[in-house]
């Protein structure tokens, strides 16, 4: 499964259960995420996965509390030039972001918790993060509505 492919399996559960339809970048949107990326030299490998993101959604605007930066939103870069990390979003107190090749679940003061809170893929912290917030009760959802239909197209 691709990497687009493992973050839709995430995020489709998630709009579906607040019936919300977040479209992807635009064209424009992508031009001038790329040109910022470019300029601050941002890692490929960051910026193909954040890419793959923003073709599925152009963030979350604080849905149950979590907030996923749009690829337009100067917050996502904010903390680049002094720290060279991305602020990805985040939920109460937990902050979703990237530094030294690590998608991290952390805290304000703290990049991540522990070394289990540091993934090599965005769709690994995303898939973390819901099952931290939700208590384990994320993945019994995702696996009892595998027939669920929860293609985006049927509820938008």
């Amino acid at each position: 499964m691709t990497e687009r492919e493992q973050i839709e399996k995430l995020l489709d559960p998630f709009f579906y259960l607040f019936r919300k339809s977040i479209p992807p970048a635009s064209v424009e949107m992508f031009v001038n995420f790329h040109k910022q990326t470019l300029k601050l030299n941002v890692p490929d490998t960051v910026v193909e996965q954040l890419t793959d993101f923003y073709k599925v959604t152009n963030g979350v605007p604080n849905l149950d509390g979590f907030t996923f930066h749009a690829c337009n939103d100067k917050r996502l870069f904010k903390w680049w030039s002094e720290k060279a990390e991305l602020w990805l979003g985040s939920r109460e107190n937990d902050v979703l972001r990237w530094k030294d090749s690590r998608f991290c679940l952390g805290d304000e003061s703290n990049v991540s918790y522990s070394a289990d809170y540091e993934f090599s893929t965005l769709s690994e912290l995303l898939d973390k993060s819901f099952e931290k917030w939700y208590l384990g009760t994320w993945k019994k959802f995702m696996d009892s509505n595998n027939d669920l239909d929860l293609r985006r197209d049927k509820w938008k």
